[in-house]
């Protein structure tokens, strides 16, 4: 699973609450820091996913192009 926060729907705040939990859901799921597009994210919002990719070591930052 991904998340696809932008400046519509969810939080930074709650996609840290959704990666938590679903990464300790079960071995065979995961879920990945993301937003969905850079014309529809705004910088801030970015950056905060960004302190969130480094805080938990994630591998990356997903993004829809």
């Amino acid at each position: 699973m991904c998340g696809a926060v932008n400046n519509f729907k969810e939080s930074p705040a709650l996609l840290e609450e959704y990666y938590n939990t679903y990464n300790n859901y079960h071995p065979l799921v995961s879920y990945q820091l993301g937003f969905h597009a850079e014309y529809t994210t705004n910088r801030s919002i970015m950056e905060a996913i960004a302190a969130l990719a480094e805080k938990y070591k994630a591998a990356g930052v997903y993004a829809r192009q």
